[in-house]
């Protein structure tokens, strides 16, 4: 792990590239995130090099053919800290390698928009970056919003980040990009405004897991106050909860869980990793893991879990 805060994941000072820029999302993002706080140095998609994107109100954005090209034609000051993956799966190995191979003296963070990448791609992904102490927010994440620096990398904010997104004490870590937004906006009118939005995405394999987010936000002093979107499958919230409990976590956290009503009526989400696979993966279990870990007594849940299990064993 390089980061030792929240903010060194993003900062106002981060230099962003872009990989496949030119694409509908990758190029309508980009847009956006220029006009909203201009952290873009450039990007690359094959067979563009040379073009640039406009950016209407704003500096355009110069596209090369590739990461090699992007990092020989920019002055050594404008060279990327933090890069955006943007390309289709079967194109995210080789350039996340290629990324590694041209810009590990500079690049401290990745964040890897492309979801249905393969467990196999994702568990090497994180190997090379692991060896290169580059951090990897993702697959399928939407992005991250620093509200206090005014920066964001990816889709957190839609259109017009300001919106929803005012300085505040709360982080918000989500499983689901789009409830990054839905939570700012629910927060501030309640009056409660964000440090920071983080979607972690939700593929099978999460490489930047809820743990390692909390642990990051101990040593955010603009942080008061944790909120989470969970969703069923996979035993980050298990690792997270050790972790607190183990520390006495000195922050206050929200977890907020989803998918109670799906499990009962045979549902499911979107997301390649919410899926229920055996003990402690299920939107029943994570609830009762938090309650125990908050000191609440939920009788109820108790014993309609307790109901369902006996039905399963009959």
């Amino acid at each position: 792990m390089r980061a030792a805060g929240l903010s060194d994941l993003l900062k106002a000072s981060d230099r962003v590239a872009v990989s496949n820029i030119t694409g509908r999302e990758a190029g309508s993002v980009t847009i956006n995130s220029q006009r909203y706080c201009g952290n873009i140095v450039g990007g690359w998609a094959l067979g563009k090099g040379g073009q640039r994107l406009d950016v209407p109100g704003g500096k355009p954005v110069a596209v090369f053919s590739n990461v090699e090209e992007l990092t020989r034609s920019l002055p050594e000051e404008k060279l990327p800290n933090k890069i955006i993956v943007y390309s289709p799966p079967p194109a995210v190995y080789g350039e996340v390698k290629e990324i590694i191979e041209h810009c590990s003296n500079t690049v401290e963070t990745l964040f890897i928009i492309t979801e249905h990448v393969s467990i196999e791609v994702t568990a090497k992904i994180a190997q090379m970056c692991s060896q290169a102490n580059i951090d990897v927010l993702g697959g399928n994440s939407l992005g991250m919003i620093n509200t206090h620096d005014g920066v964001r990398v990816g889709a957190v904010g839609g259109t017009n980040p300001s919106e929803s997104f005012r300085p505040g004490s709360t982080a918000i870590i989500s499983n689901s990009g789009n409830m990054v937004n839905t939570m700012a906006s629910y927060l501030l009118s309640g009056g409660l405004g964000t440090s920071y939005g983080i979607s972690t995405g939700k593929d099978t394999l999460i490489l930047l897991p809820f743990k390692k987010l909390l642990e990051l936000a101990v040593n955010d002093e603009k942080t008061k106050l944790v909120i989470a979107y969970i969703e069923p499958g996979g035993l980050y919230e298990k690792e997270a909860v050790e972790m607190m409990a183990r520390t006495s976590y000195p922050k206050p956290v929200i977890a907020y869980i989803t998918g109670e009503v799906l499990q009962t009526t045979g549902g499911a989400f979107g997301h390649a990793g919410a899926v229920v696979e055996g003990k402690g993966t299920s939107s029943t279990d994570k609830m009762l893991l938090f309650d125990e870990y908050f000191g609440i007594e939920c009788l109820i849940r108790r014993q309609s879990t307790k109901k369902r299990r006996d039905l399963s064993m009959r």
